[in-house]
This record gives C-alpha cells, structure tokens and sequence, in this order.
C-alpha cells in the first residue's frame, strides 16, 4: 500500500494485508493519524517513510522531456467516473497497471 497523499496511513492499515508493506510518501503537515501499534504490530506490518531527494524532479522531467521513460504504456484505459467501479475490478483482479478516471458524473 502507498500513501502518496500524506494522509491514508489510517485507511492504509485497513486495507494492507499480514505481513504487508505500507510506503509514506506523501507529505501533509496536517495529518494527524493515530499510531495503532497493536494492529502494525499483530499483522506484522512495516511501514516505511521516504522523502523525494534533491535534484528528483528536474532529472524526472529530463528523462521524461527525451522520452527515456514513457508513462503512457502504463496507463491500462482511461474510463468515465460512472464506470469507476469497472474501473477497480480490473486493477484488482490485475488486468490493469492504471486505470484514469476522467469526466464527472452524469447530472452531477
């Protein structure tokens, strides 16, 4: 599980499976999650913190700007919001890397 947002460890520990991994990498000064020890602890979890290094960003738009990396052969298909639930199934079941959700529900 990865906590990209900085503020899903609670909802990270819920979902993670015994004996699981949970990234931090998200930043949120705000968050203020509880620790819950017993359950890290029971379902022997590691969680682990990382911060983006100096320099990451402009080496990522580097690669990216002389196409050395293409994110566009990861993404699976890109679906309307009201399909969102098709959406998860194929990311569960791996059919899917990643799944965009584009548009906004209809009569929203």
């Amino acid at each position: 599980m990865v906590d990209c947002v900085g503020n899903q460890l609670d909802a990270a520990l819920d979902v993670v499976c015994t004996g699981g991994r949970i990234s931090l990498f998200g930043m949120n000064s705000h968050a203020r999650p509880p620790v819950r020890q017993n359950t890290t602890t029971r379902n022997e979890l590691t969680v682990h913190g990382a911060y983006v290094g100096v320099n990451t960003f402009p080496r990522a738009i580097a690669l990216l700007e002389r196409a050395v990396i293409k994110p566009s052969v990861l993404m699976s298909a890109v679906m309307p919001l009201e399909r969102i639930t098709d959406a998860l199934d194929l990311l569960r079941s791996g059919s899917a890397m990643k799944v965009a959700i584009s548009g906004s529900r209809s009569g929203s």
